[in-house]
């Protein structure tokens, strides 16, 4: 076949595939429903719903508006809905007001309106003030959904609610795993056999237990890591995972602590007990929880960016001076050396380096020595003391 032939055969076949992708995803827009040939449904209010009751042919599903914005299932278990779930439902529900008279409709049962109906819906607002709502199955053509008006008779309704009055009560359920907000945190505790990862602080400045300041952004991007990990299946379990792989603790502003246990991996995924129950992640989502200290630590030596600091003073004894720009880069460029066992206290000042920059005012202090390579280091705002090596101390053995 020519090559000229083959590549017609491939853009039509390309055609038809975007034509048929069109067809699948494409729903006609509802056309405005004329008020003199339509009956009333409802009307409720986005800004009024605090609790929708959806009964079902096969259970009945409960969801209900806490404090803010955040919605919760009441059954046919409890826990944190799902956003975006509740916000389908409801600008489904809002959508519904009136509907075409259905002609010779006689036996409600075809239609999906029988004793059970498919859906039975009770929407309460901020009032208290209760508004019910009987809805049936999708027509056979047209965007259109069979219902009960007001006054009980059969009607269609533009575009199909069924979809999200039928969701999986599963759907309704958050997926997230922790349920904070991020501005909130102020530790996060992973315990693994690889060890203890345990980072406290706020805003941009985090300390990293056993290594002294943590890199923000790292920490950040950890955070927003765990904050963004999703239950793929829900499981159904009573016992709890005894003896977890990894443990994660969230700890939020007001004390509160988030904890979840990760498990072992299974045919599903990894399993994760949590908050609202158990589930199973994708093992790649977990990936960020396999990190050390020399991951998110800070490796500067002192908290100086070039681009941000406008003074370096360092004192000696009597001595104070301050470096000039070499020197500022030069003291950018010391880095920490990370050690498992616990460095010593500092046991005498040796010098002080007092870092003035946009950000503010940070003091260090060196210490003795720890052996002939390395001295000890003490950030005056926090954190543990560390090890720098001496040869990344040369400007301030300088004399003057």
């Amino acid at each position: 076949m020519e090559n000229a032939q083959l590549r017609t055969m491939f853009a039509l076949t390309v055609v038809g595939l975007a034509l048929g992708a069109v067809a699948w995803f494409w729903e006609p827009t509802e056309e405005p429903l004329d008020p003199d040939a339509t009956e009333e449904v409802w009307s409720v209010s986005a800004d009024e719903i605090v609790r929708v009751e959806i009964r079902r042919k096969g259970d009945t599903v409960v969801v209900s508006k806490g404090s803010g914005d955040e919605w919760r299932v009441d059954a046919p278990w409890t826990g944190v809905a799902d956003p975006d779930t509740i916000h389908d439902l409801v600008d489904a529900l809002v959508e519904v007001e009136r509907g075409v008279p259905v002609d010779g409709a006689v036996d409600r049962v075809e239609f999906g309106l029988g004793d059970p109906p498919t859906a039975y819906v009770l929407v309460t607002d901020l009032e208290g003030a209760v508004t019910s709502a009987t809805f049936g199955d999708e027509a056979p053509v047209g965007y259109r959904t069979y219902a009960l008006s007001a006054a009980g008779a059969v009607v269609a309704i533009g575009g199909r609610p069924g979809r999200s009055l039928l969701a999986k009560s599963s759907d309704f359920k958050d997926r997230r795993v922790f349920h904070v907000d991020p501005g909130a945190v102020r530790r996060v505790t992973i315990e693994s056999a690889e060890g203890r990862l345990s980072v406290s602080g706020e805003k941009k400045i985090w300390w990293l237990e056993g290594f002294s300041r943590a890199d923000p952004d790292r920490v950040e991007e950890l955070i927003l890591g765990l904050l963004n990990v999703r239950i793929d299946e829900f499981l159904d379990l009573s016992d709890t995972i005894t003896e977890p792989a990894i443990v994660v603790e969230i700890e939020l502003a007001d004390g509160t602590v988030s904890p979840i246990k990760v498990g072992d991996p299974t045919p599903l995924g990894v399993l994760v007990e949590y908050e609202g129950g158990f589930g199973t992640v994708f093992p790649e989502s977990l990936r960020l929880l396999v990190q050390g200290p020399t991951d998110i630590g800070d490796r500067r030596a002192f908290p100086v960016n070039p681009d941000r600091t406008h003074e370096v003073s360092i004192t000696r004894g009597n001595e104070t001076w301050k470096a000039d720009q070499a020197g500022i880069e030069g003291i950018a460029n010391a880095v920490m050396h990370y050690r498992r066992e616990p460095v010593p206290a500092i046991s005498e000042v040796w010098a002080t380096v007092v870092i003035g920059s946009m950000d503010g005012v940070a003091t260090i202090d060196v210490g003795q020595l720890d052996g002939v390579d390395f001295r000890v280091v003490q950030d005056r705002a926090g954190g543990e003391p560390y090890l720098v090596p001496v040869m990344d101390l040369g400007l301030l053995s300088d004399t003057r």
